[in-house]
Formats: C-alpha cells, sequence, structure tokens
C-alpha cells in the first residue's frame, strides 16, 4: 500500500503504480521462498509455502 502511495503521489499514472507495487510484491515472496522466512507483519504470519 505505501509502495501505491508513493508512486501516485510521484504523478504516476495508476496503472504504473499498481505495476510498481505488484513486482515488488513478487519480489518479497519469492525471496521468502528461496530462504524460507516468515514475515509477521500488524499480527499477521505469513510464511513461503
Amino acid at each position: 500500500i505505501q509502495t501505491l502511495q508513493k508512486k501516485i503521489s510521484e504523478g504516476k499514472h495508476y496503472n504504473v503504480a499498481i505495476t510498481h507495487a505488484a513486482k515488488k510484491l513478487v519480489r518479497l515472496i519469492y525471496a521468502m521462498e528461496k530462504i524460507r522466512q516468515t514475515l509477521h507483519k500488524n499480527g499477521i504470519t505469513f510464511s513461503a509455502l
């Protein structure tokens, strides 16, 4: 969400901003899967498959 808001505030078109945020999320998920890491954020636990 922060990435999306940042890109929109930079004047990027919504589709460009959402694509950037999605790519960043995919890179994060891949990195978590690669090292088998668990992420704890805002009381929610995300773990790699």
